[in-house]
């Protein structure tokens, strides 16, 4: 039913998908290593009606290799995207977001300009007066 020729290419399609998912440098390999294989076996071995150098077959020769370094090169792109490797879900997404908004600064007395900080001193003081008075 299913020739080596079509199992390769499942398994190269599969890989790379997987390498794309998961950012992992061993996927990547994989992905283009099932790639290279198929390449190297279509060399030899072309589908049936495909006639050994003809023009589609240098050209599904071409696509294979294209392929091997676009699974490079999107893994290139994508592994700065997380720490782990894996993506992150929804929520693991919102949470870092509102742990990176937590961790800012806060705007302190040094920012302020000459009058809003004399505002500040003010209300400071009155606040403080206010409170001793009672």
């Amino acid at each position: 039913m299913f020739d080596t020729y079509s199992i390769l290419l499942v398994v190269a399609l599969a890989l790379s998908l997987v390498s794309l998912k998961y950012r992992n440098i061993l996927f990547a390999l994989g992905g283009i290593l099932g790639w290279i294989g198929l390449w190297a076996y279509h060399k030899d071995n072309p589908p049936a009606g495909i006639i050994e150098g003809t023009f589609i077959h240098e050209v599904l020769m071409y696509a294979y290799i294209a392929m091997a370094i676009a699974t490079f090169i999107m893994w290139l792109r994508n592994r700065n995207r997380g720490y782990t490797g894996y993506p992150l879900s929804r929520g693991e997404q919102d949470e870092q977001e509102r742990r990176i908004i937590s961790n800012r600064p806060t705007r302190g007395l040094m920012d302020l300009s000459t009058s809003e900080y004399r505002s500040v001193m003010r209300a400071k003081i009155n606040s403080h007066v206010k409170r001793r008075r009672r």
